[in-house]
């Protein structure tokens, strides 16, 4: 949780404490657009080349940020 609020937030108090508190009343949407930033916005894509590419895009973005 505590990451996905630095990635969101980055060192931004007053984003730190907003998404502190969206998570105190649901983690689920924080994690999410944390971790899912692209595909978040369009859940309902059908399966294919561009969701897959979100998909992709999603790994590659967190992934460079854990790493970094």
């Amino acid at each position: 949780m505590k990451l996905a609020i630095l990635k969101l937030a980055g060192s931004d108090l007053k984003e730190i404490e907003k998404y502190t508190e969206t998570a105190k009343q649901d983690y689920r949407d924080v994690l999410t657009w944390a971790e899912y930033p692209r595909q978040s916005k369009k859940w309902s894509m059908p399966d294919g080349p561009k969701k897959n590419n979100l998909i992709e895009a999603d790994k590659e973005e967190y992934d460079k940020w854990l790493n970094t």
